[in-house]
């Protein structure tokens, strides 16, 4: 696995988060590894004389083993059942790798660290790639993925030229950035065909050969969004939101109508990430929910596929008890919630009148500096006039001495 770029040492991109915090006390407190020798030995050596001393200190301890064993069993039970009891393996040199919108963002960053795997990659987007692809094994097919036909001809040339897919990464997506009123309807429709229909769509050309084999991997790229809509993000949050049941639903399928438990399921949900689609985003993000660099989320991506491991992917990871539970908050909570974010995102009219005011500032700023350039020019002109006409009775002067003292020399 390449050695990821861009981190501050040991710390990630986004540096100290909620996240380092409470994976340092999973690795320390909350780990029984380490808590549960620490107890036994306090309570066998020199005839439990330490439980006598120092008993608040051992009661907690106790509490630190028994929720580090419960965390333990939990996480043990959760991978079991997300994995339906069952495990596979990859042979990268025979798996194709299909990206949707891996041109640019974090879809060109997933391509990149799947070719060091060697395996052939498929980039579906309707935008070139903006980057140089790293090997022959690497391959760009241009396609708009709201237009049902253009998929459907897509998938075609696929199984026929490169074969079946066996990792289908659902990473393309749009944003608006516009109130609900000011929405108009191809916005909406084309927000919808590419955020969520596109991944039916490409599913179902994919998914019977998927099922069939017993092996492979759906990902599907969602956001944190889908579990909190706020203003100027209705439209966008509503499709993420059905990204997250559309994965959940495919993962019941898989299981209980194709009978394909081998077949693995990813769900992403990021915070905001530094995309071209939030060039924007008036946040910076903070500690608890930071701004997700492209690198940190395609990672994340990568190495839950590779690990063949089921499950959402929330980032931050807090999101499991914070985010994820929102639905649960009372409401006076959530409406707190949803009230701070109110601004998190410009109004595409907003930036476009940012837009026209800089332009307008840039055609002020030329014109005086062109009228600058003209007053200096009219200025020197003046100047060497001036001059010019100051310096013409010494030429003159000059001149004549010169004839005089020739007129001398013949005479003499």
């Amino acid at each position: 696995m390449p050695s990821p770029a861009g981190r501050k040492g040991w710390l990630p991109r986004e540096g100290f988060t909620a996240d380092v915090l409470q994976s340092i006390i999973q690795k320390t407190v909350l780990n029984p590894v380490l808590t549960l020798p620490l107890l036994l030995l306090a309570r066998y050596v020199r005839k439990g004389e330490y439980t006598v001393t120092h008993a608040l200190a051992l009661e907690r301890l106790k509490i630190c083993v028994y929720l580090g064993l419960a965390r333990w069993a939990n996480g043990f039970l959760n991978r079991g059942a997300l994995n339906n009891w069952t495990t596979d393996s990859w042979d990268w040199e025979k798996e194709l790798v299909v990206i949707t919108g891996g041109s640019d963002g974090i879809g060109k960053v997933l391509v990149q660290l799947f070719a060091t795997l060697n395996a052939q990659i498929l980039i579906l987007d309707i935008q070139e790639p903006t980057f140089e692809l790293p090997n022959s094994r690497v391959h760009y097919l241009p396609l708009d993925l709201s237009s049902p036909s253009a998929i459907v001809t897509t998938a075609a040339t696929i199984r026929n030229t490169y074969g079946t897919p066996t990792i289908l990464i659902l990473n393309a997506g749009i944003i608006n950035r516009r109130s609900l009123l000011s929405l108009p309807d191809p916005l909406l429709t084309r927000i919808f065909a590419i955020n969520t229909l596109s991944h039916y769509r490409l599913v179902r050309e994919f998914l019977p050969a998927i099922a069939a084999a017993n092996h492979g991997a759906i990902v599907t790229v969602a956001s944190l969004a889908a579990f909190i809509s706020a203003p100027g993000l209705v439209d966008y949050a509503s499709t993420k939101a059905a990204a997250v049941a559309f994965h959940e639903g495919v993962t019941a399928e898989l299981k209980y109508r194709y009978a394909a438990p081998r077949v693995r399921t990813v769900c992403v949900c990021p915070n905001f990430t530094r995309t071209k689609l939030i060039a924007d985003f008036k946040g910076e993000g903070d500690w608890m929910n930071p701004v997700f660099e492209v690198e940190t989320v395609a990672e994340a991506i990568f190495e839950r596929v590779v690990a063949g491991e089921s499950g959402f992917v929330l980032m931050p990871r807090t999101a499991e008890w914070s985010v994820m539970t929102v639905r649960s908050w009372p409401w006076w909570l959530q409406r707190l919630l949803v009230g701070m974010a109110k601004d998190v995102m410009r109004p595409a009219e907003e930036v476009e009148e940012a837009k026209d005011r800089e332009a307008e500032k840039a055609r002020l700023l030329a014109e005086k500096e062109t009228g600058d350039m003209e007053k200096g020019s009219q200025g020197e002109e003046s100047r060497l006039e001036t001059g010019n006409e100051g310096e013409e009775p010494k030429a003159l002067e000059e001149t004549e001495a010169v004839v005089g003292d020739e007129e001398v020399e013949k005479a003499e």
